[in-house]
């Protein structure tokens, strides 16, 4: 008889536990860490197992049932092939999301012939060296260096940390900005949408999802804000970043700015990936990548 693996949903007590099975994340991977698999818990129905001597999480992902390469030491094989049960007891077909090309590669030695595997460019995660974007140096970041002394000109600005004083002034900033967005593009996509949401659970679990958070104010009022949290030893992961679009120069400081003071102790900074959407892809591929980190889909070929 098959074993069953019982999933459930993301609690704050886990994050210790998957904090320490992400530690060691070589790739520093956008979704390795406690806070994207809880922040969006319910916009994609994240579950989680720890199954063997492995950290496993299901998801639904475009009205799939996707797993995540499983993370841990044991016998990868005998997990893998629960995996497939489990997705076969949902009369779904098995698909695993977001491989790297090592974690691709060790599935076909295990599995030769078994799955077919595709590239996904929408998930491609924009890696950078923290010193370029703290530095901006080089002719590659001229402009951005341009914007930013521009708005320096116009307006007085500080940087703080995210702290209880300030979060409120924040969530009134992001609720404003949400509503100006609605305003102007009458609807977000979906995956806007999960953001909206998941930026609101971050808001309001700050302080117990282990996140790290920055603002700007200009003349005195929050006008933009980033919230990141650490990927592994040494990636800091940025999650959430809004800025008043009217001001020249706002996105631009903000990014250098956050990746100054939350960056300082991280050798690399993953801004995520662009979903396909042209005008991030445009400004992701502006702040030129160190790494441009691809993802495989994996889909079983054939029943078992």
């Amino acid at each position: 008889m098959e074993e069953i693996i019982h999933f459930r949903e993301v609690t704050p007590d886990d994050r210790s536990r998957i904090e320490k099975a992400f530690y060691d994340s070589p790739s520093g991977q956008q979704n390795h860490c406690f806070p994207v698999l809880y922040l969006y818990r319910d916009t994609y129905h994240t579950r989680i197992a720890f199954y063997k001597g492995f950290l496993l999480v299901q998801m639904r992902y475009l009205d799939r049932l996707c797993f995540f390469y499983p993370v841990g030491e044991g016998d990868l094989s005998e997990v893998i092939e629960a995996m497939i049960s489990c997705a076969k007891a949902s009369g779904m077909v098995f698909v695993m999301i977001k491989l790297t090309r090592d974690q691709k590669e060790e599935l076909t030695s295990l599995f030769p012939g078994r799955f077919h595997y595709s590239l996904s460019r929408g998930d491609f995660e924009y890696i950078y060296q923290t010193k370029k974007l703290q530095n901006l140096t080089g002719k590659s970041l001229q402009s951005k260096r341009n914007h930013i002394n521009a708005l320096m000109k116009a307006y007085s600005w500080a940087y703080e940390d995210l702290c209880l004083e300030n979060l409120p002034e924040c969530i009134e900033f992001s609720s404003r900005w949400t509503r100006d967005m609605m305003n102007h593009r009458m609807k977000f996509s979906d995956s806007g949408n999960y953001d909206v949401i998941a930026l609101n659970h971050a808001l309001e679990e700050y302080f117990e999802t282990g996140l790290l958070g920055g603002l700007i104010r200009l003349n005195g009022r929050v006008s933009a804000f980033s919230i990141g949290c650490p990927v592994g030893k040494s990636t800091l992961n940025v999650l959430f970043e809004r800025a008043d679009s009217s001001v020249r120069g706002l996105y631009p400081l903000i990014c250098q700015q956050f990746a100054i003071h939350a960056g300082r102790n991280y050798l690399t900074i993953n801004r995520g990936e662009d979903l396909n959407h042209e005008g991030l892809r445009k400004s992701k591929l502006s702040w030129k990548p160190d790494i441009l980190l691809e993802l495989y889909e994996v889909t079983q070929k054939y029943s078992i």
